[in-house]
């Protein structure tokens, strides 16, 4: 899409810094730690000193925020408040509360609600984070789709063609000797996943980190959503990840029915 041309009351230009400023905000989003504003600007493609002009704006509303002492930026306090006040206005995450702290209860594990952003997967809400944050997993955060539980989920009921530039746009890193990444492989796994309507990672992500994940349906039949958990690999095996998986898929298929979806658990469509 062109951008717009800058009109003689300044809103084109306007328009343009916005869209940089949003650049900035997912760029920070997206990485797992803090940025120097010369990684951030580089990243962008963009001067460091256009970059630092629009951070201090976003700085001034709270929505970036910087390291004291080293001054690598990260997403403020501000963001969060938005996303919130975003989170507690969706009819799907008021549904999955309950069953999220059910079911963390239940295992003493984290049990978390992902969805589809841009390509990506962003951990909505959950609860019981030990494991996740050994890994360096927050909520809010953004992972990827090939080497996750609620990612493969996610991806695997996407149109084809779709799926496809997901993965190739994102890439197929290896983070662990366990990672997928060859895209025949990846489509394998995906097929499989459509016939169990379940997905696994199985120390994909980091090493010592097993996950389970399930879709959530909308009145539609289409995947909205997954339910999914994240434990060390030692305590998520056994009989305790047939358990999980009984009970994920029952908590899933209740979400589901609550937000109108009328066919069966195993409906691939």
């Amino acid at each position: 899409m062109a951008e717009a041309a800058p009109r003689p009351d300044g809103s084109g230009q306007t328009i343009k810094s916005l869209r940089k400023g949003i650049d900035i905000l997912e760029t920070l989003a997206a990485s797992r730690t803090p940025l120097r504003m010369a990684d951030l600007a580089a990243r962008l493609s963009m001067t460091p000193s256009s970059v630092s002009r629009l951070v201090a704006t976003l700085r001034e509303h709270g929505l970036v925020e910087s390291e004291p002492g080293t001054g690598r930026l990260y997403i403020g306090l501000g963001a969060m408040v938005l996303g919130n006040a975003s989170l507690g206005r969706q009819q799907l995450d008021q549904l999955a509360r309950p069953w999220i702290m059910e079911l963390s209860s239940q295992f003493e594990e984290h049990i978390n609600l992902s969805r589809l952003y841009r390509g990506q997967v962003i951990y909505q809400r959950g609860a019981w984070q030990d494991a996740m944050v050994r890994a360096g997993i927050q909520l809010g955060g953004i992972i990827p789709l090939h080497c996750t539980a609620p990612g493969k989920v996610l991806i695997a009921w996407l149109p084809p063609v779709e799926a496809e530039t997901a993965l190739r746009v994102r890439g197929l890193p290896g983070f662990t000797a366990s990672t997928i990444t060859t895209m025949a492989a990846m489509h394998e796994e995906l097929a499989r996943i459509r016939e169990t309507e379940l997905a696994y990672d199985n120390e994909e992500l980091a090493y010592g980190l097993r996950g389970a994940g399930v879709p959530i349906r909308g009145a539609d039949g289409r995947v909205v959503a997954a339910l999914s958990i994240g434990a060390a690999t030692d305590r998520l095996q056994g009989e305790k990840l047939v358990a999980v998986e009984r009970a994920l898929r029952f908590a899933a298929g209740q979400i589901s029915r609550e937000l109108g979806y009328a066919g069966g658990l195993n409906d691939n469509g």
